[in-house]
């Protein structure tokens, strides 16, 4: 509590019934200076090294043994009041290419690529990490059962989960109920823009029957309350559009039935 008697921090959180808590991205990003404290406001969509925690949220970024140490106690203080931890975590892209760990250790092999040889740009960020590759799936299921296991995370939230293959996240699924039967895992059931990976492959929103272990977001739902994201002059129902009125039915009664055109 502060001075005024107040519950602050954990306690606050808690009392408003919160179950869990979504952490944007933790791991490691490569565009924050971690020694700069004025620079450390960043969503953390910039991946470079997945499996190690951003120096940023730590009391001495240069102290790695702190990094990990620091993150555990947050999950721990967390777990401690009654709620889980869920980690966002963005396999869809890195922030660099040529300068990533990936295409230092094989180059060309990590990431899509369109019929010319340029780099596919699906996540709307530069490149797309492959994963239907054998060890680029290897990766990704690696990464989270490691996460889940050392970290004691709860659940993912995947962004640009429309990128990501269908079988990675099954194989992924399938593993990390083996470690925590109760956890979570959703997320965006889209992509960012044109992909070379077939739709049918896709962890997409008309996928999802094939997904029966993630939950995905709805942007029809979304859309239709509040209005277009891209769109300004685009609004939604609570804004007087009536016409958005059914699409939000559907949205809420299937969950998977969406606009065709």
């Amino acid at each position: 509590t502060n001075g005024f008697s107040d519950t602050v921090g954990l306690d606050y959180i808690a009392s408003l019934g919160v179950t869990h808590i979504h952490l944007l991205p933790v791991f490691d990003s490569q565009t924050i200076d971690e020694n700069d404290p004025e620079a450390g406001f960043n969503w953390g969509y910039d991946p470079l090294n997945y499996n190690i925690p951003e120096g940023s949220y730590t009391t001495d970024p240069n102290n790695g043994t702190d990094r990990v140490r620091q993150f555990k106690e947050l999950i721990h203080a967390v777990h401690q009041k009654g709620m889980g931890v869920i980690m966002d975590v963005v396999y869809n892209h890195t922030y660099s290419t040529e300068d990533s760990p990936f295409a230092k250790t094989f180059p060309g092999y990590y990431y899509r690529h369109n019929k010319d040889g340029s780099l596919s740009n699906g996540s709307a960020c530069g490149n797309e990490f492959a994963s239907e590759r054998a060890m680029a799936s290897r990766f990704i299921v690696d990464s989270l059962c490691y996460l889940a296991k050392e970290y004691k995370l709860d659940g993912f939230r995947f962004d640009l989960m429309g990128l990501l293959d269908i079988q990675t996240l099954n194989t992924a699924a399938e593993k990390l109920r083996r470690i925590n039967p109760s956890i979570i895992l959703y997320g965006e059931g889209w992509t960012g823009g044109k992909s070379p990976l077939p739709e049918r492959l896709r962890a997409m929103k008309k996928n999802a029957v094939k997904l029966p272990q993630y939950a995905m977001f709805s942007d029809d739902f979304r859309d239709g309350v509040k209005g277009s994201v891209f769109e300004d002059e685009e609004c939604g129902y609570v804004n007087g559009n009536a016409s958005e009125l059914s699409e939000m039915m559907k949205s809420v009664i299937s969950g998977g039935i969406y606009r065709m055109d």
